[in-house]
């Protein structure tokens, strides 16, 4: 008998969030938010912002936190690229910012760690 593919939550809390993406919770409520990077709403973040956020921290990882342009790809993803990320359909999204077309590549296995605590998180 085959076991039936667990199901992703459509959001998860703030706090869990803040762990998941190594993000702090004051930065998903204020700055990210802010800037429309994330939009947290009673205490619950979407799951596509999730993953948002989870790109921006390791893009500003390598563009500097100081740099913007981590942030304004991460906020260029559309949400069925962020989606097709973390369910291990693609390693790669392509933004296009300010004319230029920007593509960026992850190791599967990033997101394959990522789903997996969030189906932990969620209890599944």
């Amino acid at each position: 008998m085959m076991t039936p593919a667990r199901r992703l939550p459509s959001a998860v809390a703030l706090d869990d969030a803040a762990r998941l993406t190594g993000v702090p919770v004051n930065r998903l409520r204020g700055a990210w938010r802010k800037e429309k990077l994330v939009s947290p709403y009673a205490d619950k973040i979407a799951l596509a912002d999730v993953v948002r956020a989870f790109v921006a921290l390791r893009l500003q990882a390598i563009f500097g936190e100081q740099s913007g342009i981590g942030l304004n790809l991460a906020r260029s993803v559309p949400e069925a690229s962020l989606m097709r990320l973390l369910n291990g359909e693609t390693e790669v999204f392509d933004v296009m910012l300010d004319g230029a077309k920007f593509t960026v590549a992850f190791p599967r296995e990033v997101f394959n760690e990522l789903r997996d605590e969030i189906l932990t998180t969620a209890g599944w």
